[in-house]
This record gives structure tokens, sequence and C-alpha cells, in this order.
């Protein structure tokens, strides 16, 4: 005689239930592994842990890993599949992109009244202060695979610690209006600029989510 499996019938409440729970499962599971690499990458000496607590910080860092990859990517591919010039093209572009960071960093450092390059600013950061910043949940553990990179990461943790600065202080807010449209619209072509890189060195690109309400506000402030 054929043996028949027994279905047990799910109440749909239940249903609802099993599944969310399941998620949490896999949500904890995922939080704990992001975790534990971070904790792992920091011992890295070339790490650099960025905690940016803005909303526009947090999409800089997301395109900044896809910027690195992309500037890394061309690097290797110099002369194989990419030309020189065209490699040449996309350094200088990601060049002056450095520059309009640290031009930047000056006009907020100006605004604040802080000075992003002395003591006791990141630059000294010990090994401990790495690690207590990297366990924060909302942090970024970077280890840069190009000077690009590199350099973007260090102007990300100069310049959100001022711009929080400024908007919880400015008495004159028409003037740090032009400080946020400016780093706004900065993203906005940080965005463009890796999408291109990205295309360049012939990789995939997906635009990082929350994008869209970025673009949307710089084309308000325009």
């Amino acid at each position: 005689m054929c043996e028949v499996d027994v279905v047990e019938t799910v109440e749909p409440t239940e249903a609802v239930e099993v599944v969310e729970a399941n998620v949490q499962r896999r949500d904890t599971a995922t939080t704990a592994r992001i975790a534990a690499r971070k904790m792992r990458d920091v011992e890295n000496p070339a790490s650099i842990v960025i905690d940016p607590r803005t909303r526009e910080g947090h999409m800089m860092v997301k395109l900044m890993f896809l910027y690195d990859r992309a500037v890394s990517a061309i690097r290797m591919k110099a002369g194989l599949s990419i030309t020189i010039d065209k490699v040449n093209e996309s350094l200088l572009q990601a060049n002056e992109f450095t520059q309009r960071l640290d031009a930047l960093t000056g006009m907020f450092s100006e605004m604040s009244g802080i000075n992003p390059y002395g003591t006791g600013t990141f630059q000294y950061e010990t090994p401990e202060a790495k690690r207590l910043l990297a366990a924060r949940p909302r942090s970024y553990v970077f280890i840069p695979q190009s000077e690009e990179g590199r350099k973007v990461a260090l102007s990300i943790k100069r310049i959100f610690p001022l711009l929080i600065h400024i908007r919880t202080t400015s008495t004159d807010f028409a003037r740090a209006g032009a400080a946020i449209t400016s780093i706004i619209q900065s993203i906005v072509d940080f965005c463009n600029l890796s999408e291109q890189l990205l295309k360049t060195a012939k990789l995939d690109y997906e635009i990082p989510k929350g994008m869209g309400a970025l673009v949307s506000a710089a084309a308000a402030n325009i």
C-alpha cells in the first residue's frame, strides 16, 4: 500500500509568524556575519573606519566602495582590455574629484572653525579607537584597493563631522544651506563618475538604494 505524507495545515496567521521568524533569523545571522567581518578587517593596518552618521554620508560611502573597485580594475586592466589613454583619462577624472573634495573640506573647515587635520582628529586614531568605531552597527570598515579610493575615504572622514557641526550649530542657515547643497551635488556627481568608471572597467553597476532621492534634492536646489 502506498504511503501518503500527512501535510499539517497551517493557519494564515501562524504562517505569517513562521515567515517573520525565519526572516528575523536570517537578518540576525547576516548582521552577525557583517560584524565579524568588520572586526576582522579592522585589524588590517590599511583599514579605514567610517561612521558617517548622516544620510548623505552613508550614500557617499556606498559609492566609495564602487568607485574604489572601478579604479582598481581600470589600473589592473591598463594596456590589456583598456587602452593607456583611457586609463589616463579615467585617473585624471578621479584626481579632479579628489581635488573637489579637498576644496569642500577647506570650505567646511572655514565655516565650522574646526581644523580636520589637527590633533585629536582621526589621523591619530589608536587601534583600540578603530575597533570601538568598527563595532558600531552603522559604521563601515574599508580596505582600499586603490590610492584614489583611500583619498576619497579620508575626505569622507573629514567632511561629514564638519557637516554635522555646521548643521547643528549654524546661525546663518542660508550659508549652511549652500554647504549642504554643495555636498548633495557632489554625491550626485560622484555617482555619475563611479558609474562611468565601472563601465570603463567593464564591471556591473547598480545604483545604491536611496540615490534617487538625493538626485531629486540636488535638482530642487539648483
